[in-house]
């Protein structure tokens, strides 16, 4: 029998969780994979699967065919870079939306006595703030729409591409038709305002993930990049990627343990708290074992190193950290069904929406109708649903891993909301 492969993918490019269950059922497609889990929130895919039947290439290959692209390193930067785009494509539609929210005015009882420059209730002049809105700062929406339908799916964008361009269009059709200078129900500021809320939403949701990663990165951080190597009658720093099994490390006082090893010469006390929790400092002397991550607080030592790379406790860690915030919990996994049907349906409710209005409560009022089915449209839309999970789970096993707890999978988490006793040891280490 072969042997399964586990990789870890992230994925750039999604912008809700029906992508995320999308790509899970384009790879299931491929002969040789046993289990694809892509996480929204983290923007990471897990992937088991036998390389006698298929490839990693071709695995990327088929993410990038449903419109997404892979990598198998994330940096943190394009992360922040994320942000910092959201940021200003933020800003400037709201800039752009602000004068029709200062036109509004007018329609307020409390504020209707308030003055409006009459430029800002000018039809053309509101066509020419929501263009650069529709088609410019809105431009990422229609693409995900595109990458959706073209692969015969839904998503979230494609609910805001159908409720803001039906609102846009609709009111560029009566502003061309208009005979005068000022026109009564006109859509446009619904769709400046509905993709500045939800521009809004991506920018809140990018920043609670990008802070959310900081446990992950302050675990990264105890790792040291250079070790004092003795070779000989020499000592040197080298790069940790060098050291080899059986190496002589020279360790002074008040720097971090490389790696896991057992002490050859000297005596010290090493601080632990954060690999084991304990608090006070651990008397350490020829034979013992040290951990890397661990801090030398007094004598200098010797060890040698016992284990490497992905084998040291630390890197062990960091790894049940990750599966822990990728592989999914059993609500997760509720949720994801949810909304692979979601949009669909929102769709046909939205549909039946216009047609009844239309057709029965307010019979030829056409722009009453869209308004109907815009509200529909937006109020549906299932952001919150499929973030809310796995952001959840997310934020608690990060926040958990800088208090010193680790959860090896989500659904300890999600299970430890039922737990009604925890008994715990003098060093605080669970007794489960």
């Amino acid at each position: 029998m072969s042997k399964m492969t586990r990789t870890n993918l992230h994925i750039v490019g999604m912008t809700c969780a029906a992508c995320a269950y999308r790509i899970e059922r384009g790879l299931m497609k491929l002969k040789g994979l046993e289990e694809v889990q892509v996480n929204f929130a983290l923007g990471k895919a897990s992937i088991s699967y036998n390389a006698q039947f298929v490839q990693l290439t071709e695995i990327e290959k088929r993410i990038e065919k449903l419109g997404f692209h892979s990598q198998i390193h994330h940096r943190e930067e394009d992360a922040a870079q994320e942000v910092k785009r959201l940021t200003k494509m933020f800003f400037l539609s709201a800039l752009l939306s602000l004068p029709f929210m200062w036109g509004m005015l007018i329609h307020l009882p409390w504020t209707s006595s308030l003055y409006v420059p009459e430029l800002f209730i000018n039809p053309w002049f509101q066509l020419f703030l929501t263009t650069p809105i529709q088609f410019v700062i809105a431009q990422p929406f229609y693409e995900g729409a595109w990458k959706a339908l073209k692969n015969r799916s839904a998503n979230m964008d494609v609910l805001v591409v159908l409720s803001t361009t039906s609102a846009y269009l609709y009111s560029h059709y009566i502003t061309m038709s208009m005979q005068g200078s000022y026109v009564e129900n006109l859509y446009y500021e619904t769709s400046a305002f509905i993709i500045t809320f939800v521009l809004l939403g991506k920018l809140l949701e990018s920043k609670t993930k990008l802070r959310t990663k900081e446990a992950l990165i302050e675990l990264y951080q105890l790792q040291e990049k250079k070790a004092l190597v003795i070779r000989g009658h020499e000592e040197a720093y080298i790069d940790i990627a060098e050291v080899q099994v059986g190496d002589v490390l020279l360790i002074k006082p008040g720097q971090k343990v490389p790696l896991d090893g057992h002490v050859l010469e000297g005596e010290t006390s090493i601080d632990e708290s954060m690999i084991t929790g304990e608090s006070i400092p651990i008397e350490k002397s020829s034979g013992d074992k040290v951990i890397g991550g661990t801090i030398n607080r007094h004598g200098a030592i010797t060890i040698q190193v016992d284990r490497m790379g992905q084998d040291t406790l630390l890197s062990q860690i960091i790894r049940i950290v990750e599966d822990a915030q990728g592989i999914k919990a059993p609500i997760q996994r509720l949720a994801d069904k949810i909304i692979h049907v979601f949009v669909p349906i929102v769709i046909m409710i939205a549909v039946l929406t216009f047609l009844v209005w239309y057709s029965l409560l307010e019979p030829n009022q056409w722009g009453s109708a869209l308004e109907k089915t815009i509200a529909v449209l937006i109020i549906a839309c299932p952001c919150a649903l499929g973030l809310a999970t796995p952001t959840s789970i997310m934020v608690g096993s990060g926040r958990a891993a800088r208090l010193g707890i680790l959860f090896k999978e989500g659904k300890h988490l999600e299970v430890l909301a039922q737990t009604n006793l925890v008994i715990l040891d003098k060093t605080g280490t669970l007794t489960w």
